[in-house]
Order: structure tokens, then sequence, then C-alpha cells
């Protein structure tokens, strides 16, 4: 059977008039009707009733109302059992119209055929086709309608919902079909676009490798066992001078100077052997030249056939440099010596002037008890001479390692780095460059030309050494910045604080600094050299310091380095000695016992001589300790301290505060072979009455003291 024939058609009677129900039902009814039955729907419909087409069979559901038909419809799309036409009455009180009825199904099923039943003109086509719009499923059935009118719409419209699904499962059958057919279609499509895509990497990556063999730096080649060319890159043709085509015409002995014809089977087995061999060997251009080169060759089974591939890198200018590395490690070694000397006459300098102290104090005492003129006294003449001679040794000592008194003059940093041009060109090598820039006409600075230009060269020899032996520049670029951008702490405590720096950068391209190494840059003894004591850049910035200026380092990994030199500038008017120098704090005092207090015994026996001679009761201490306990013995009769700074158990800074807390307004001479910046940066914002500096002689001690105790 068709499937039609299987079918049984579904449909809905929507109508408020119960008898009207029972109409359809009697129309759609397979059973015998009775003639009365039959006479009397012929009187109500006006003809005898039709039976319906042998074979087809309905299904009927019956509403009162439109929501009622919506709920029922409803239902039946959700069970599978649709129905495919509804006979809608217009006009259906008090609910939905039959207008709003259709509008309600359809929501729930598009697809249902509808047939208005009406007797009245409540819509015009018109009004009704606005509303549900233009459709082939909707018909308009007039009251009072004929029975064979009503079977054949049932049966035709029916039939239409029946095709209509049957074209539709007809067309997702072939939507499958076509659907299956697509994805195989696609992914045939797409496996030959992967093949596609494939042989287009494996292609671009040839030409990407053969790309990067050209333009590599080393020259690459293969070799056969009996040492000819059988592929080259272009570098190779580039470096031995050769077209591509002529080399393969070769033998390796055409551009290796050591390798003979009857080396190379050694060779060959050698490498086969090792899998691989790296030498130095010289190479031979076309053109005669003949360079040292680093050659790796590697042996290389490729199918059947055995292969040497071979990297020859030119190193000549490795060569160079190592050349100038070990130039630059003499170098090293040189300023590692003088930087060890220094720190061995710092030591020598120190104790030299305590014996220095003793000679000179007691020529000086027994040149006052002997007359002038006499034998005697000409010969502690010389021997004070000599002393003093070996005093100005020692304050040399001092300046070479640092510690020593600065001799400020006016100079123009232009001309200062000028004078030392050759000494920094001296220290680099052939492929860093040095270029030097001043800004305008700079302003004067107050300094001691010999430091400051050690300052300079310990900077440059700094960068020297992070940019090693490749390319590399250094350049000095001098100008002027207001002192309010970067102040000092020497700045911020002078009396005549300058308005303008001058400023000197020395920038370099070497390996910078990270955060870390660059904070404790100025460390004393820190070092990132493996043979370093980390005293250059320390000692530096201690000289930048001395001159009441500053030094800073700016720099991060692989960017090299900047060191800016800050320096006050002089006006027309400034003196460069008093520029520099910070005088102490004198206070007045009537009393005159004096207290020494240093640690060498012939420091303190002259000293007490000395002041005895010049009419003051001295008393001594060997260290801070014992000079505590005299000192709160007798400090109300004690008029002034001459206090040594570098002393065991306590050391001078220490007493000095402990002094204080026991009388705070005591003045206190510090002795020492420091620079007065030096002291001062050890004792702090502790005043103090004045610097004697070692070794002092007896006018001087004197004066000293005279000046303190009478404030003058």
């Amino acid at each position: 059977m068709s499937f039609q024939e299987n079918l049984t058609r579904h449909i809905l009677v929507v109508d408020d008039n119960p008898d009207i129900h029972k109409d359809f039902q009697r129309i759609f009814s397979d059973e015998s009707k009775t003639s009365e039955i039959d006479a009397m729907e012929a009187k109500v419909f006006g003809t005898a009733v039709e039976k319906p087409p042998q074979g087809m069979n309905y299904a009927m559901e019956f509403a009162l109302q439109g929501k009622e038909a919506a709920e029922k419809a409803l239902q039946a799309a959700t069970s599978g059992r649709p129905f495919q036409l509804a006979f809608i009455d217009m006009r259906m009180p008090p609910g939905w119209d039959g207008l709003e009825t259709i509008e309600q199904i359809w929501m729930i099923d598009p697809d249902m055929q509808m047939v208005i039943c009406t007797a009245y003109s409540d819509y015009s086509w018109e009004e009704i086709t606005e509303r549900l719009g233009r459709t082939d499923n909707l018909l308009i059935l007039k009251k009072p309608f004929d029975t064979a009118e009503v079977s054949q719409m049932a049966s035709s419209l029916t039939e239409k919902w029946i095709l209509r699904r049957k074209a539709a499962i007809k067309a997702d059958e072939l939507q499958r079909l076509v659907d299956v057919r697509t994805e195989e279609i696609a992914r045939t499509n797409e496996m030959l676009r992967r093949e596609i895509a494939v042989r287009h990497h494996a292609e671009t990556s040839l030409r990407r490798t053969r790309f990067s063999l050209d333009r590599a730096l080393d020259a690459i080649f293969w070799l056969d066992p009996e040492g000819r060319f059988v592929d080259v890159n272009e570098t190779a043709c580039k470096i031995l001078g050769y077209p591509r085509k002529v080399l393969f015409t070769l033998r390796i002995g055409a551009v290796n100077a050591e390798m003979e014809a009857a080396q190379w089977f050694g060779h060959w087995r050698r490498v086969k052997k090792k899998g691989a061999v790296v030498e130095e060997a010289v190479y031979r251009t076309k053109d005669g030249d003949f360079f040292p080169a680093e050659v790796v060759s590697n042996f290389i089974e490729f199918g059947v056939r055995e292969y040497n591939c071979v990297f020859v890198r030119d190193i000549t200018r490795r060569k160079k440099a190592e050349t100038q590395n070990r130039k630059m490690e003499e170098k090293i070694q040189e300023s590692r010596k003088y930087e060890s000397l220094g720190i061995m006459a710092a030591g020598i300098a120190h104790n030299f002037n305590n014996m220095l102290m003793a000679i000179i104090g007691n020529t000086e005492l027994l040149q006052n008890e002997l007359g002038p003129g006499s034998e005697a006294e000409q010969h502690m003449s010389k021997i004070q001479a000599s002393a003093e001679r070996a005093s100005d040794l020692s304050k040399k000592m001092l300046a070479y390692s640092g510690h020593g008194h600065i001799w400020p003059k006016r100079i123009a940093l232009p001309e200062l780095i000028l004078d030392i041009k050759s000494i920094l060109e001296s220290m680099t090598n052939i492929e860093t460059s040095i270029e030097y820039r001043f800004e305008g006409d700079l302003p004067d600075v107050s300094g001691d030309s010999t430091q400051l230009k050690q300052a300079i060269l310990n900077i440059v020899s700094n960068a020297v050494e992070a940019i090693g032996d490749g390319h590399g520049s250094i350049s000095l670029v001098a100008g002027t910045t207001t002192c309010d951008t970067i102040v000092t702490e020497a700045f911020k405590t002078a009396e005549n604080e300058p308005e303008n720096c001058v400023y000197l950068d020395v920038t370099d391209s070497g390996c910078g600094m990270d955060e870390e190494t660059v904070r404790k840059a100025f460390d004393p003894f820190f070092s990132t050299k493996f043979f370093g004591r980390g005293l250059g850049l320390a000692a530096t910035s201690g000289i930048i310091r001395q001159h009441r200026g500053n030094l800073t380092v700016n720099s991060s990994p692989d960017d090299g380095a900047v060191f800016r030199i800050l320096l006050p500038a002089l006006s027309a008017e400034d003196n460069p000695e008093e520029f520099i120098k910070a005088a102490g704090d004198g206070e007045i005092f009537e009393k005159s016992m004096i207290l020494v207090v240093d640690d060498e015994e012939d420091v303190r026996l002259v000293a007490e001589e000395m002041l005895e001679k010049a009419g003051f009761q001295a008393l001594s201490a060997s260290d801070g300790l014992e000079a505590l306990k005299i000192f709160r013995d007798c400090y109300d009769k004690v008029g002034c301290v001459i206090l040594d700074m570098i002393m065991p158990d306590m050391v001078g800074n220490e007493t000095l505060l402990e002094l204080r807390k026991i009388k705070s307004d005591v003045p206190i001479i510090i002795s020492t072979r420091y620079s007065e910046q030096e002291v001062r940066e050890m004792i702090g914002n502790v005043k103090i009455a004045g610097i004697l500096f070692k070794p002092f002689e007896f006018a001087g001690l004197v004066e000293k003291v005279r000046l303190v105790l009478t404030g003058v």
C-alpha cells in the first residue's frame, strides 16, 4: 500500500456549536447511514451525503473554543501525530475568533491546512490576507456548505499535506545524500589541501634552508671521498673567491693550504672514525691571500653515499682580538700592580708618618735647646731637612693611594681631558672608537688635576673592560647643568653652594650591568672580575667626593653604561682653594690642660713635650678607653683633646662620641694622616675644633692649639 493509503488523516474541527461537530463526524464516518438520517442530511445540506473515497480513514477531534483548539494542536504536534487539516468557525464567542485561533495554531504548527467556515462577512479577503499573510494553506468555506465539497476539500487538503510531507522527507533524504557527498568532497579537498600545504612547506623549507646556508657567515661545502667539491654555499664562493661552477672542478687541496693530496685520505679516515673533527687551518683564496680559519669537518652518510660536510669560519678578527686581549691583559696586570702599590703605599705612609712625627718633633725640641750656630744645631737642621723630605715623599704616597690632600686649582675640564687624550686612546683596542665632545663654553672647576685625570682614566679603563675584544665605542661628553637636578651631600652642607655644575658623561657600548651590580659599583672591594679587588671605582668615587662632586652610573644588561661626573662650576670671582676647603668649628676655652690620645708612644711623648715646651699642661692616653677614664676624672680642667682616628679597641670616632657624652662642648682636634674630606666622612655631623695632619711640627701643633683655645 502507498504512503497515503496507510495514513490516517487527522482532522480538527473547531466550532462553538456541538451540532456542527456531529455534522462533520457524520460526513467522515464510515458507518452505514439510515435512510432517515440520509434524508435529514439531504434536507440540511441540500443533497445526498457522499461518503469518503474508499480506503480513506479520518481521525476526528473537536474543540468548542480557539484556546482549546490550540492546546489540542500543541498536544498532537508534541505526540508526533499532528493535525493535517482544521475546519475553524469564524465566530466563537466569548473566546478567540477564527483568525486569532489560526494565528495561535500556526505558531505551534505552521504546516497545518486551514479552512475558515463562516456564514458571514466579518472580514474581507484583503483583511484576512493582511492579517494572516498570503498562503496556499488557507481556504474559506461558506455556510451552509456542501457535503461533497467538504469531503473533497478534506481529501485534497490532507493529500496536499501528505505530499508536502513526502516531499520534505525526500528533500531531507536528498539533503542527507548531498551532505554526505559534500562531506566526502570536503574531506578529499582537505586531504589535497594538506598534501599541497605539506609539499609547499617542504619546498619553502628547502628554499629557506638553502637561503640560510647561502647567507651563513661560515663557508659550507660538501666533499666526496676523493676530496672533490659536490656542493657549496654562496659564502664559500665569496670567501674563497671562486664561482660555484669552478669549485665543482677543484679538490680541497686547492683552498686548504695545509692539506696536501696525500694528507686528505688520512684526514677522511679520521673524520669518519670520530664523526666530527674541529681544528684550525690556513685557507687560500683565488687571489692568493691567506687567512686563518676554524674548520669543523662532519662525516655524513646521505643515502648510500658518504660525504664530508665542512664548516669554515674566517677567524682573522678573532686572532687579532686575541693579540689585543693579550696586550690588554698586560695592561690590566700593570694596572693591578699600580693599584697594589697604592694600597701598600697607603699602609707604608701611615706608619712612616708616625715615625717621622717622632723624628721631626724630637729634632725641633733639641733645636730649641741648642744654641743657634752650633755644630750640633747644624746637624739637627740636616736631620730635620731630611725628615721633611721624607714627609713630602709620604704625602706623595698618600696622594697616589687616594688618601692624600688635594691641591685645588682652577681647571678647564676640556683641556684636562685633551691632556690625557693619548693615554685614553692607548687604552682601547683598534676596534673601539673614542669620541670627545664639549658642549658650549664650559665654566672652570676647582680641583686637583692629577687626581681628576686619574678618576677619568679609571672610568675609561672600566669602559674598555666592559667592551672587551669586539667592536665598541666610548664617548666623553662635557657640558653644564643646574645643580638642583642632582645635588650631592657635599653641596647641601657647603656654605657656598653652587648654582651650576659641570658634568662629564663617559658612555660605553659594553656589556652593561644589572641592577645589583649598579647598586654596588662604588662599594670598596666589590668587583665582577675574578682577579679584581674592587678599588678602582671606589677610589674614583672618593676622589670626586673630595672635590665636592658626585659620581653616578646608569646601566642595564647588554646596553652599555653611562658614568656621570658632576663638579661644582666656578664663577670668575671664586677662589678654587677656598671653594673646596671646609673649615672646622672652633670654640673659646680658657683652660690650658691638653689631653693627647694616640696609640703610638713616640707620637704621644713628642706631642706632650712640645705642648709642655709651649707652656701647656699635657696628659696622654694610649687608646680610647684610657682616654675616657682620664677625662672622667678631670674633664673640667681639660681645655682641648688631640685625638688620633685609628686606634685599637676603640677607634677615634667612637672615642669622640663618648667624650662628648661626658662633656658636650669639649674642643677636640683630630690628629690624622687622612684628608679632611675623609675625616668628615668618618665623624659624620659631629662638630670638631679642627684637624692636625701628621706628621706635624712644633709650630703647627702649638698654633693649632692656641687657635682652638682662643677661638681666633
